[in-house]
């Protein structure tokens, strides 16, 4: 059925795909006026052949719109500092077995797959809880509050040090990639984590309550990672950790890159930085309703015109929001990084896709002219082994 389900995705998101122009439009640093704003094109920037050999021009390294925050005026080291923790802000996790999958369950090794399964091996699924103690509002000093972090742990049965990977799902919940992927590396002597997301963002936030979720979303994440390479019962080898990320969850893999030494490499599939920009211009149905609850719920958005409206959430999202992963690629640029970019994509922009790609210092990607819904699926049907290859090797 979830084959059934795929298909259907894709035939119904990649038509529109095509008929997109790829324009983008750039709201002005200087006064923010959305009327005056100049049509741009990350489309500029693309060779394209055949839909699956699309290439970047040179001129994409220098890829910019006038929206994008000025990186040599942030405050890095501040913005790094709020998120951060303490070993006394959390316990050891808790496990309670799930369920334990046998090799032999496994596709047998005539399967067209076995030559991306260096040794199949069998795995035990438990359900998982951190309790720890997170920032109140994002910042430090501001205190702390209970939350307990719920996560799904994939352990590889294999005598010796593994790789860890962190499966981060998009903005409604896991889905059958996040969990087929987390499966693929389990069977294949990686421990996965899929973490319990979705809880988190949910549309009816303020700006400040949205900032406090990205803040912790990230510090739970680093606590999660941390205490499991604490767990010496787990055997991680802390040289071979990991983190793959769809849409959201991409844009909060490529955080945790930027942010957490401990995560080592990163594959992002349609994520993007600046998300003032992905907030203003994302046509995904939850981040229109958060951005519609704050157009009419915040009096002074409410006030104003359409125009000034939209500008001035443009320039408060910016401000207030502190996860964004452009302030912190270039801790990851000597990290290994592939991304996956979609030219066609009103979820998050391609722009915004570009633009994080120049912030990781140019890491090794593919492009897809399908829509964004439709380059997961494509990846997920033909490509999905190549995650396995990307944190196989060295």
């Amino acid at each position: 059925m979830k084959w059934v389900f795929l298909i259907t995705v894709l035939l119904t998101t990649a038509p529109a795909a095509w008929s997109r122009t790829g324009k983008s439009v750039d709201i002005a640093e200087d006064n923010f006026s959305a009327e005056d704003a100049r049509m741009n094109t990350a489309d500029s920037v693309i060779l394209r052949n055949l839909w699956f050999s699309d290439k970047l021009l040179p001129e994409a390294e220098k890829f910019t719109h006038k929206n994008m925050v000025d990186l040599e005026r942030t405050d890095y080291h501040n913005l790094l500092s709020r998120f951060q923790f303490g070993e006394s802000d959390m316990e050891a996790p808790v496990f309670s077995k799930r369920e334990e999958i046998f090799a032999s369950e496994d596709l047998n090794s005539s399967s067209p797959d076995a030559e991306y399964r260096p040794k199949k091996v069998s795995y035990i699924v438990y359900d998982g809880i951190l309790r720890a103690r997170l920032p109140a509002d994002g910042a430090r000093e501001a205190g702390k509050t209970a939350r307990e972090i719920k996560f799904i742990y994939y352990e590889a049965n294999v005598e010796r040090e593994r790789p860890l990977v962190l499966i981060l799902p998009p903005i409604m919940g896991a889905t059958v990639v996040d969990r087929d992927i987390a499966e693929l590396l389990a069977r294949n002597g990686m421990d996965t984590i899929i973490p319990e997301m979705e809880e988190l963002f949910t549309p009816d936030k303020s700006l400040e309550e949205m900032n406090t979720v990205g803040v912790q979303a990230i510090v739970s994440l680093r606590m999660l990672t941390s205490a499991i390479l604490s767990d010496k019962t787990k055997r991680i080898d802390s040289g071979k950790v990991g983190a793959f990320g769809v849409s959201l969850g991409a844009i909060i893999a490529a955080s945790l890159a930027g942010i957490d030494n401990n995560i080592k490499y990163a594959y992002l599939i349609v994520g993007g930085g600046n998300f003032a920009d992905i907030a203003t211009n994302s046509s995904q149905n939850r981040i229109v309703t958060f951005r519609n609850y704050n157009f009419t719920t915040d009096g002074q958005l409410r006030s104003l015109p359409k125009g000034k409206r939209i500008n001035r959430w443009f320039r408060e999202t910016r401000e207030k929001v502190y996860s964004d992963p452009v302030y912190f690629a270039r801790n990851a640029v000597h990290k290994k990084i592939y991304m996956v970019m979609s030219t066609n994509d009103d979820m998050i922009p391609f722009r915004d896709q570009l633009e994080l790609w120049n912030a990781f210092g140019h890491p090794k990607y593919e492009l897809s002219r399908l829509s964004h819904i439709g380059t997961v699926v494509r990846w997920y049907i033909n490509y999905r082994y190549s995650a396995l290859d990307f944190f196989s090797k060295e």
